[in-house]
């Protein structure tokens, strides 16, 4: 929910974007997929989790930010989403996988890493989704 108070009831999120179709979620931060594809975050930042710049112990964004598609996912829409603790792996409109957050001791934001080389699969075949 954005912040660092503890909920007892589920509570709405005020401020979205759009429809979302999907939400998945870290140890202290959410993510979400708009209706258009548009990759949504919010929470905790302590390790590049968010996808967004500005890395520290404190940083956390209170309402849903949207990744630039064309910054972070060469144009492209992202069709599935899955959290662990402080990472993020997603599967981009075209097939790509994307991972972003603590990967041991470095860190990492779509920004700076290159999408993952997909798996060999036939032509007719294409990873959709990841846990």
């Amino acid at each position: 929910h954005g912040n660092n108070t503890d909920l007892l009831a589920p509570k709405a999120i005020a401020e979205a974007p759009q429809e979302m179709v999907f939400v998945e979620c870290g140890e202290a931060f959410c993510a979400a997929i708009g209706k258009d594809g548009t990759l949504y975050t919010w929470g905790k930042n302590k390790v590049g989790e968010l996808g967004l710049e500005g890395m520290s112990v404190f940083a956390q964004e209170s309402e849903p930010t949207a990744l630039e598609r064309d910054e972070c996912f060469k144009g492209k829409g992202i069709q599935h989403i899955a959290c662990g603790v402080q990472h993020c792996v997603a599967v981009a409109e075209d097939g790509r996988v994307y991972i972003w957050g603590a990967a041991g001791f470095s860190h990492h934001t779509p920004a700076r890493l290159n999408p993952l080389s997909p798996p060999s699969l036939p032509a007719e075949r294409r990873v959709v989704r990841v846990a």
